[in-house]
This record gives structure tokens, C-alpha cells and sequence, in this order.
């Protein structure tokens, strides 16, 4: 029957009478289950709220870690004199204006002396706090108190006592934790000496640079009143609050109304923060005890929890990112809050969902019995092209937006032809300049070496070679030498290559003639100037290794210096020198510096920047410090076992996708005779 129907109209039929029945089956899912899609979208919507809290909450508490890092350096470098506490009183007095989040910054040295800014919750100026030589009270040390002005000025002395830093929890803390670390509320100590406030402290112990010996320790906190209070910035609905509950239980800090719910229940006069289960307020009460089993839900979405027979939805995190923290976030937001606005879009969305369906079956016939027989002919045109004819150009239409599909389509082809040929040209570049590189590291008497390269793109900029320097004088350069060469070429891709590959040609079958290092790049650099007419440049370190005897020779072209750890006094050594980038100005003279001899042990690396220089997932820089670090860890193995630390820690840190320049270095170690 169907069969003698003709498909002009049996096809709209069939893509309107679908259409129809799709709609009038989700108008009957929407009206039966509107409740729980409510509840669905509403959990999605906590967990957006929920995810914006935590990250606000993450900004705001890594800033002690920043303050404390600023301090340390601050010391470390000179600019800072530790002993002398009244020197700090504008840096501390700047940065607590600076980071403004902060309540306070308080420095004690191993000697007993402190100093902080803080901003006392209630009080309407900053307190200055002293202690030093000139504060001593019959031979015990103390403390005095000043208050300022905006500007950092004092007003007047406002207190002084008996104070030694060594035995306040954050100091103790610091020193039993021995690195930057939250740690639990404690009392402030303030005026007269009596404990008025609970501060949240972030502790950090500052040790001299060998790392042995303890300076004093930096402390930046937050008082919990001001933890609630930024806790209220963030909105949670209309009706909504957040509580901030430690492993232990207790209330650390809260969004409600703060005469609602202290910040601190006092005992025997000493501020305490207060065990959630045990609070007047039966929102804190009764959420404190549900939290173990929200957090199981909250994995899957927010879970509804009865407050007070009012039915609320919960969301909770366990909060322990930062060194120290074991917090648990618990969002809460009234579920009639989030589902009015359902509700009230229901009714309207009946009335609407009828007339999409009449408007999508009229639509349909139309647009059926209008393109037809056009798209079917498109279609089949188009599948060949999708099937590799990328000769085959497809007819246009009578319709305009048929005949742009078939130019969209034509063009699409001819650009994928295109691609096809670069992608072949870039396979066989990529490999050509893979051949480019050693294939393996050479034997060389007294020395182990390994070398790694990767490109961000299919070729690319770096280079690194093993070569055969002959020695000024002619004599033969043995085989307990070896001249490691790394260069990074301006930006990556085919032009840095075919740059890099004119490099390592000139500088190859310059080294079958005696020349110091130096001569060495004098003489590329003028033939590279030629070539690219100082338009194109690139950097290049060349260093000389000497098996027998540990001495070092390197020459450098705008190009970082070898990095150097001296095993036996666990330190990197430092070098000055170098010329200009090599390819930019003609008639430049680069000189050969000597360095050692190095013992066995000793590890020399070679690196472009691309190694430092990359982003971790978190954003910040690789950074020398982590490199030197990973070296010193592994500096006991191998030269490859360097080699591959460095590759798997990179990795770890920045990830896959993060590479956005190439990675080339150089791991030679001394062995000895």
C-alpha cells in the first residue's frame, strides 16, 4: 500500500509523524517526572556553586603560602635582617595592606625576637608588635604593642608583656612540622597578654641556605572571624550558607549570620573552636551530623537532607589540597529556593511544547517536499568525496543554500588535498631531521652521556650532537674527550629546522680543523649571518669534557651556561660568560672559557630552555630550582637514569598537551680514569 504512495509525500509524513510523537512522549516524561529533573538540574546547579566556593576558598588560603614564600626570600637575600625585628615594621606593615585577606604576618627568630602586623577582628586600627633586646622585663624577654595609622605610622604604645615566640603554638608547630604547613586554631595573645581571638596560621620554618640551621619561623593567618566573614562574600542562593567543619568536628568557619553562631565559644576565657554537634543552632547541629554520609552522596551529586522539616540540598567536599588542611565544605541551599523557578516554567512549557510540535510537522512537510530529491542527489555526491575522491567536485543546486553546501564541500576537498600533500612533506621532514640527531650516545673514557630531544611540532628548532673537536695544535682528541654541542633555533616548525640543520652541517665539517670552541662559533656565525641576512638567529653552548682529567671547556652563544653539580660539596657551581646569539651581526668574536677539573660524580647538564620555561598543569614555570633539584635527587645513577628522571618528572608536572616549545638537553657525568 505504502508502495504506491509517492515519496514527495510519504517522506515528510515520515519525518513529521516521528517528530510528533517524540514530542507528545517528553511533554508526558515532563509532566511525570518534573520533580526529579528539577531535582537534577538543581543539583547541577550546586554543584557550580559548590565548585565556585571551593575555588574562592583555594585563592584566598593559598595566599598565607604566598606571603611567607615573599618573607623567606626577602630574608634569604638580604633584604631582610632577621635579627633585627624593628626593621620589619613596614614590609610587614606593606604586606598586610597588600593582602588585605590576611589578619596578620608574624616573624620570631631562633634568638627569641619577634615582630608582627596584625588586624585584630573589632579593633579599628593595625597593631604593630615588637620584641628585641631594648623590650626585655627583668631578664625575661617580652613584647610590646603599638597601634598604627593607615599609613603604617605609630599612634601610640597600646600594651606590652611577657612574650617568648619559641613557645607559641605556631612557632612550635613550624619547627615539629619542618616545612610550610597549615595548622590548627589557636588563641591570639593581644593587649595585656590574655587570648582574645582564634587565628588560623599558616607556619612556614626558614632555614640558612645549606638548610641545616633553623633561622625562625613566618607565620600569615587568618582569624576565624575574618574567615567567616569572606565566607559571607560568597553568595549561596537566596537562603543559602556554608560551614566549614575540620576531620575532628569542629565549627572552623561559617557563612551564617554571625549573631547567629559564633565564631568561638570561650572556656575558662580562652577562645575555643566549638565541636559543630554540640551548637544551639540546629542548622550547624544537625548538618555536623550527616556529613560523612553527604560526602558519600555529594560524589554523585548534592543529597537532600531535613533541616529543621525543611528539606534542603546538601553538597560536601573534603577540603585538603593545601599542606595541613583536613576540612570538609558543606554547602547548603533550601530545595523550594531551587525549585520554584521549575515550577513555574512548567506550565508555561505545556503550552509551549504544543505549539514547537504543530510548528516542527508543518516545517517538516515543507521542507520534505522541498528537498527531497535535491539533498538525496548532494548526499550521494558527497559520499564519494567522504570515501577518498577527492577529484570528484560535486554539482551545485537551484538553492542558494544547497549550492553553498556544494562550494562549502569543493573547497573542503581542495583544502584537504593540500593537507594531505603538507602532511606528507612534514612526515618526511620529521623523520629527516630525526636522523639529523644521535642515534646514541657516544663511549667515551670517563664519561657517561645521555641526550634527549622532543619536538612541540613535527620538526623543530632544537639540537643537540656529540662531536670530534680537533684541538688547537693538531694534536689527536683522544678518546677520553668529547665536545657536547645544544642549540635552540628562534621559534619552531620547518623554518627552525631547515636553520638548525644548516648549523649542524657548518659546525660538523668545521671540527676536522684544529679550533677552540670559541673559533668554533666565531666561524658559524659568520656564515650563518650571510644566510639569513641577521634575520634568523638561534643560541648554541658548546662545552669540552675531558674524561682523564675532569677539565671543562665551553663557549656560549647567547645560549644559558652548562649547569654543573659539584657532588662532593652538594652545591651547583656558577659561570659568567658568553656572546651574542648566533646569525644576528657579522664580525663577532666568541671566546672559550676553561672550568675545573671535575671530580667523579660530578654532573654536567646542557638544556634549552623549553625545559624550565614550560607551564605545569598548574600554570607556574618548571623552573631551574625543580630541575636543579631533581638532579641532586638522582645524581647517584646513571647518566640516562638522570636523563629519564628528568623526562618523567617534566611529564608529571606539565602533562602532554601543555608543550608549547621544543625540549632538548645533555646529562654527562664524571666517572674518572
Amino acid at each position: 500500500m505504502l508502495g504506491r504512495v509517492s515519496i514527495r509525500i510519504l517522506l515528510p509524513l515520515l519525518m513529521g509523524l516521528p517528530v510528533a510523537v517524540a514530542a507528545l512522549v517528553l511533554v508526558g516524561l515532563w509532566s511525570g517526572n518534573a520533580r526529579q529533573s528539577a531535582r537534577t538540574l538543581n543539583a547541577s546547579e550546586m554543584a557550580q556553586i559548590h565548585a565556585r566556593i571551593n575555588e574562592r576558598l583555594g585563592t584566598l588560603l593559598r595566599m598565607p603560602g604566598r606571603a611567607t614564600a615573599l618573607q623567606r626570600e626577602a630574608i634569604l637575600s638580604g633584604r631582610l635582617n632577621p635579627d633585627d625585628p624593628r626593621s620589619w615594621h613596614d614590609p610587614l606593615f606593606d604586606l598586610t595592606r597588600a593582602m588585605d585577606m590576611l589578619s596578620g604576618v608574624t616573624w620570631g627568630n631562633a634568638q627569641g625576637h619577634a615582630a608582627w602586623v596584625y588586624r585584630y577582628p573589632g579593633k579599628p586600627h593595625p597593631e604593630l608588635a615588637i620584641s628585641d633586646e631594648r623590650t626585655v622585663r627583668d631578664g625575661s624577654l617580652a613584647i610590646e604593642e603599638f597601634s598604627l595609622d593607615d599609613s603604617g605610622n605609630v599612634i601610640e604604645q597600646i600594651g606590652g608583656y611577657a612574650y617568648d615566640p619559641r613557645t607559641r603554638p605556631w612557632y612550635t608547630g613550624a619547627v615539629e612540622a619542618g616545612k610550610p604547613t597549615f595548622l590548627e586554631p589557636y588563641a591570639w595573645v593581644n593587649g595585656d597578654g590574655r587570648a582574645t581571638t582564634l587565628g588560623l596560621p599558616f607556619v612556614e620554618p626558614v632555614f640558612d641556605r645549606e638548610g641545616s640551621n633553623l633561622i625562625g619561623v613566618l607565620a600569615a593567618e587568618f582569624s576565624l572571624q575574618d574567615l567567616s566573614d569572606f565566607l559571607r562574600t560568597l553568595r549561596v542562593g537566596q537562603a543559602g550558607f556554608v560551614l566549614i567543619l575540620d576531620a575532628h568536628g569542629h565549627l572552623i568557619a561559617h557563612s551564617l549570620p554571625a549573631g547567629d553562631v559564633p565564631a568561638a565559644l570561650f572556656i575558662d576565657g580562652v577562645p575555643t573552636a566549638p565541636m559543630a554537634a554540640e551548637m544551639d543552632d540546629p542548622r550547624v547541629r544537625e548538618l555536623s551530623g550527616v556529613v560523612d554520609s553527604a560526602l558519600s552522596a555529594s560524589a554523585g551529586g548534592a543529597t537532600a537532607v531535613p533541616v529543621e522539616g525543611e528539606p534542603m540540598l546538601v553538597r560536601v567536599s573534603a577540603f585538603g589540597s593545601l599542606p595541613g588542611l583536613d576540612w570538609r565544605i558543606i554547602t547548603a541551599v533550601p530545595e523550594v529556593e531551587l525549585l520554584a523557578p521549575v515550577a513555574a516554567a512548567r506550565a508555561s512549557s505545556h503550552r509551549a511544547t504544543l505549539v514547537a510540535v504543530l510548528a516542527t510537522i508543518l516545517l517538516g512537510l515543507g521542507a520534505g517536499l522541498l528537498a527531497t530529491m535535491p539533498v538525496r542527489r548532494l548526499v550521494r555526491e558527497i559520499r564519494r568525496v567522504g570515501q577518498g575522491e577527492l577529484d570528484e567536485r560535486v554539482r551545485p543546486e537551484p538553492s542558494s543554500e544547497l549550492r553553498q553546501i556544494a562550494e562549502a564541500v569543493n573547497a573542503m576537498a581542495e583544502d584537504l588535498r593540500d593537507r594531505v600533500r603538507v602532511r606528507e612533506s612534514l612526515l618526511v621532514a620529521m623523520e629527516v631531521q630525526k636522523n639529523l640527531l644521535p642515534q646514541e650516545a657516544p663511549t667515551v673514557a670517563g664519561l657517561d652521556i645521555a641526550g634527549h630531544s622532543t619536538y612541540c611540532d613535527e620538526t623543530g628548532g632544537d639540537y643537540y650532537d656529540y662531536l670530534d673537536v680537533q684541538p688547537l695544535g693538531g694534536q689527536q682528541a683522544g678518546q677520553s674527550r668529547v665536545a657536547l654541542a645544544i642549540g635552540d633555533v628562534m621559534g619552531h616548525g620547518v623554518a627552525a629546522a631547515m636553520l638548525m640543520a644548516t648549523a649542524r652541517g657548518i659546525l660538523r665539517s668545521r671540527c676536522d680543523e684544529p679550533a677552540s670552541l670559541g673559533e668554533l662559533l666565531t666561524h658559524l656565525n659568520e656564515l650563518l649571518v650571510g644566510d639569513t641576512g641577521g634575520k634568523r638567529f638561534m643560541t648554541m653552548l658548546l662545552v669540552m669534557l675531558d674524561g682523564d682529567t675532569g677539565a671543562m671547556a665551553w663557549a656560549s652563544a647567547g645560549h644559558d651556561p652548562p649547569m654543573v653539580y659539584l657532588a662532593k660539596d652538594d652545591r651547583f657551581a656558577e659561570f659568567d660568560g658568553g656572546g651574542m646569539p648566533l646569525g644576528l651581526f657579522a664580525g663577532q668574536a666568541y671566546e672559550t672559557d676553561t672550568e675545573g677539573p671535575f671530580a667523579p660524580g660530578d654532573v654536567v647538564v646542557l638544556s634549552t630552555d623549553g625545559l624550565w620555561e614550560a607551564r605545569t598543569t598548574e600554570g607556574e614555570f618548571y623552573g631551574k630550582q625543580r630541575l636543579e633539584a631533581l638532579i641532586r635527587e638522582h645524581a647517584g645513577g646513571t647518566a640516562e637514569t638522570i636523563a629519564a628522571a628528568i623526562r618523567a618528572d617534566h611529564l608529571a608536572a606539565c602533562g602532554e598537551s601543555s608543550q608549547d616549545d621544543d625540549i632538548t638537553f645533555v646529562v654527562a657525568k664524571i666517572k674518572g680514569p
